[in-house]
C-alpha cells in the first residue's frame, strides 16, 4: 500500500525518517548501482559524508568560469531560431546541462510512501494567496529557502546533493540568455501529469504505414518479431518461425513445390473440391443466415491435404476436425500469452499450468502431423506414390509438398525434426488462411450485391454455366481477380507483419535502429493514396486502372510482402478463383 504525503511537516518527517529507496529504484541499479540516488543505509550514509565536499559553495563559486562559459555556448547555439517562431529547446538544455556537469498518522514498518512537492506541499497556504500562480515577488517577502515546504531538490537528510550546483549553474544560463533572447510562450494548454508508464521490456514498436518503408522493412528485415516466439515450441523453425540462413535455406528447398506450373497441376483438386463446397451449402439454400466458416474451414482444410500431401480419402475430414480443435486451442493461447505482459515471462507462464495445457495440446497436434508423415511414407515405400500423387482427370503428374520433404529427407537435406515443423507450418498457414480470406470475401459480396452481379456476368461469359475452370481461364477473369484483391486490401487476413530490426535501418524520414522491433500495418499501407481518394470504399474497379496496378504492388500485400512473402500465395489465389466460381 502506499502513503500519499501532502501536508509539509509530514513530509519533512518522512524524508528524514524514510531515508531507504522505493523498490521502483531497484529498476535502475543495473545501471547507476549503489550511487547516491539508490543506495541506502550505511552506504548512502558513507558516501554522501565523502561527497559533501565537493558541494560546498566555496567549491561551487570555482566553477563560475564554466558556467558562463556554457551559458555564453547556449546563447549562441540558440540564435540560429531567435524571431522564427516556437520550437523545442530542450535539447539545447540538457545538452549545456551534461557538459557543465506526518502529524495525524502513523506509517507502519514495511510499507511505501510517496511526497508530492508539486501537487501539495508547494501548494501549501505558507506560501500565500493562490499558490498555484507563478508569482515569483512571494520571494521577496520571508525566508522560504529553508522552508519545510518548498521541495524542488528533495527534502530532509536525502535532498539532493547538488542542489547549490543547480541553482547558481540556472542563475549564471539565465543571465546570459536573458540578455540576448526574449521568450515568447503560453501554459494556458499545458496540462501537467503524473502518471505510472508501464513500458514493454522488449522496447516500444516502430510502426510503418509508407509503401516504400514498408517494402524497405519487408526486404531488410527478415528476422521475426519475438511474438512468433511463443509459437515455435509447436512450429519448430519452418517457415514461418524461422529467420536467417536457415530461413533461406528452407525457403528455396521448398519452393520447387509451389511453382506456377505445379499449382496449375492442382487445378483438378480445386474444382473437385469447388464442387463438393457447392454440394454441402445447398442444404442452407432459402433457409435463413447461417454460420458458413466451418465449411469453409473443412474444405480448405481437405483441399490443402489433396494437393501438400496427396491424402485423398473420407478420413481427412475427421483428421481436420480434431486438428483444427486443438490447433484453435493452441492459437487462442498464444494471444492471450502475448496480451498479458505478465505471461511473456517463461517462469510466470509454466506457474499458471497454461504451459501444461499447451504442451498436452502442442503433443496432439505432433502425433497427428507424425501420422500423416509416416503415412506418406509407408505409401511411398509401397510404390503407391502414383496413386497417392496423382489426382487428375488429365492423369498430369505433380509432386505433392509431402513428397519432396520426403525426397529431401531421402537426401539427408532435411532431419526429421525439419520435415514434422514443416508439415506443422504448412498446415496451419495453408488451411486457416485460405478459410479466413474466404470468409472476409463472401461477407463483402452479400454487403454489395452490384459487386456480386458483375462479378457472376464475368465468370458467365468466360465458362458458362457448369465447365470446370482451365489455367487458359485465369488469366480472362479479370474482375473475379479485382474483387479478390479489393477484398484482401480492405479487409487483409494479416493485418499487420512484425519484424526484428537486427541492424540499423534507413528509411525516407527515419532510421531503424538495431535491436527494436518494427510493425507493418497493413490498414495504413492500404490506404495510400496510391489507391485514389476513396481508400476507406470497397471499389474492386480501382485495379482495373493501370495507373494503380503500375505503383500499387508496394502498397498492396495481401500475403505478406518482399522477399518472405507467403510462399502459398498462388495456390490460394487460385483456389480463391475456382470457389467463387462455383459459389456464384
Amino acid at each position: 500500500m502506499y502513503k500519499v504525503i501532502t501536508d509539509p511537516q509530514d513530509a519533512l518527517t518522512a524524508s528524514n525518517q524514510c531515508p531507504k529507496k522505493h523498490y521502483a529504484f531497484d529498476l535502475a541499479k543495473v545501471w547507476m548501482g549503489e550511487g547516491l540516488i539508490l543506495s541506502s543505509g550505511d552506504i548512502w550514509k558513507r558516501h554522501r559524508k565523502l561527497l559533501s565536499p565537493a558541494f560546498t559553495l566555496p567549491i561551487i563559486h570555482s566553477f563560475l568560469d564554466v558556467f558562463n562559459s556554457q551559458a555564453k555556448k547556449l546563447a549562441s547555439s540558440m540564435e540560429k531560431h531567435a524571431g522564427k517562431g516556437l520550437f523545442d529547446p530542450f535539447m539545447y538544455l540538457k545538452l549545456n546541462a551534461l557538459e557543465t556537469f506526518s502529524e495525524n498518522y502513523t506509517m507502519p514498518a514495511g510499507s511505501y510512501c510517496v511526497i508530492f512537492p508539486m501537487a501539495a506541499t508547494h501548494l501549501d497556504p505558507t506560501w500565500g494567496p493562490e499558490p498555484d500562480k507563478f508569482r515569483p515577488g512571494r520571494w521577496l517577502h520571508g525566508d522560504f529557502r529553508n522552508s519545510k515546504e518548498y521541495a524542488p531538490f528533495g527534502l530532509g537528510k536525502r535532498a539532493c546533493i547538488g542542489r547549490t550546483y543547480a541553482m547558481i549553474s540556472m542563475k549564471v544560463t539565465l543571465s546570459h540568455f536573458l540578455r540576448h533572447y526574449r521568450v515568447k510562450a503560453d501554459m494556458s494548454h499545458l496540462k501537467l501529469n503524473f502518471d505510472f508508464l508501464l513500458k514493454p521490456i522488449s522496447g516500444h514498436d516502430i510502426m510503418v504505414t509508407d509503401p516504400d518503408d514498408a517494402l524497405t522493412v519487408a526486404n531488410t528485415c527478415l528476422h521475426k518479431h519475438f511474438i512468433y516466439d511463443y509459437v515455435r515450441t509447436w512450429l519448430g523453425n519452418g517457415l514461418l518461425t524461422s529467420s536467417g540462413e536457415f530461413w533461406q535455406r528452407h525457403r528455396k528447398l521448398l519452393n520447387p513445390a509451389f511453382t506456377v506450373p505445379v499449382i496449375h497441376n492442382f487445378l483438378s483438386i480445386f474444382n473437385h473440391m469447388a464442387k463438393q463446397l457447392v454440394s454441402e451449402l445447398e442444404v442452407h439454400v432459402e433457409q435463413g443466415p447461417f454460420e458458413i466458416s466451418p465449411y469453409l474451414r473443412i474444405i480448405s482444410f481437405q483441399t490443402f491435404s489433396r494437393t501438400a500431401f496427396g491424402i485423398a480419402d473420407d478420413s481427412v475430414k475427421e483428421f481436420a476436425e480434431k486438428y483444427m480443435e486443438s490447433s484453435d486451442q493452441v492459437m487462442n493461447m498464444v494471444v492471450y500469452r502475448f496480451q498479458n505482459f505478465l505471461l511473456h515471462s517463461d517462469l510466470i507462464f509454466r506457474l499458471t499450468g497454461l504451459k501444461k495445457k499447451q504442451d498436452h495440446l502442442i503433443k496432439k497436434l505432433d502425433d497427428m502431423a507424425n501420422q500423416v508423415i509416416e503415412r506418406k511414407k509407408a505409401e511411398m515405400k509401397t510404390a503407391n506414390e502414383k496413386k497417392a500423387n496423382e489426382w487428375s482427370t488429365t492423369n498430369t503428374r505433380y509432386k505433392p509438398f509431402m513428397s519432396l520433404l520426403l525426397e529431401l529427407k531421402n537426401d539427408d537435406t532435411l532431419t526429421d525434426k525439419e520435415i514434422k515443423e514443416e508439415v506443422d507450418t504448412a498446415i496451419v498457414a495453408g488451411f486457416d488462411t485460405t478459410s479466413n480470406c474466404l470468409t472476409c470475401l463472401l461477407v463483402l459480396l452479400g454487403t454489395y450485391p452490384e459487386v456480386q452481379e458483375k462479378m457472376y456476368e464475368e465468370i458467365v461469359e468466360v465458362l458458362g454455366p457448369d465447365r470446370d475452370i482451365e489455367k487458359d481461364d485465369i488469366k480472362r477473369l479479370v474482375y473475379t481477380e479485382a474483387v479478390i484483391k479489393e477484398a484482401l486490401r480492405v479487409l487483409p487476413i494479416g493485418p499487420a507483419l512484425l519484424r526484428y530490426v537486427d541492424r540499423d535501418v534507413k528509411l525516407k524520414n527515419y532510421t531503424m535502429r538495431a535491436d527494436s522491433q518494427v510493425v507493418i500495418l497493413a490498414r495504413g499501407t492500404h490506404r495510400s493514396p496510391i489507391f485514389g481518394d476513396d481508400v476507406e470504399a470497397f471499389r474492386p474497379e480501382r485495379w482495373l486502372d493501370p495507373s494503380v496496378t503500375a505503383v500499387g504492388n508496394n502498397a498492396f500485400y495481401g500475403f505478406s510482402l518482399g522477399k518472405r512473402s507467403c510462399i502459398v500465395f498462388d495456390v490460394i489465389n487460385y483456389l480463391y478463383n475456382l470457389i467463387f466460381l462455383r459459389i456464384q
